[in-house]
């Protein structure tokens, strides 16, 4: 099984490879800041780039983002994988020059319990997805 997925990997073109790797050791990081870090410290920590660059291969490299955060998110240490995936990806995005906007937000489900997910779009396009009907509580 192991052996099947480390053959897949290396199968892959060299940029995806990096891509992949960089996914996961983004969201790592982001992990440990999110354990380490007071939360209200975090906005500051990933910030939006100061500028957007503009890039023709804009939209193929955010889908290649996305699948990469998503694909690498599975084997994540975490359990808060949306939080972190939207932090992670922001992290990337910013690398690239592309602005993004997080949100925080709540909604109850079957059973009348809080549940809080963390989404991340630019533009148009979502990195990591709503998936659901969320009250958006708080936007950085």
């Amino acid at each position: 099984m192991i052996l099947h997925k480390l053959k897949t990997f290396f199968a892959l073109p060299f940029f995806s490879r990096r891509l992949l790797v960089e996914a996961w050791y983004t969201q790592l990081y982001t992990g440990l800041v999110l354990k380490i870090v007071p939360f209200k410290k975090i906005p500051s920590l990933f910030p939006n780039p100061e500028r957007e660059t503009r890039n023709a291969e804009r939209g193929t490299q955010l889908e290649m983002l996305r699948d990469a955060i998503m694909l690498t998110s599975r084997y994540s240490l975490w359990r808060n994988k949306c939080l972190v995936q939207s932090l992670a990806a922001r992290k990337m995005l910013k690398k690239r020059g592309i602005t993004s906007q997080l949100s925080l937000g709540l909604r109850k489900n079957s059973a009348n319990r809080l549940i809080a997910h963390a989404w991340l779009k630019t533009g148009e396009k979502e990195i990591v997805s709503k998936s659901g009907d969320f009250l958006e509580l708080f936007v950085f």
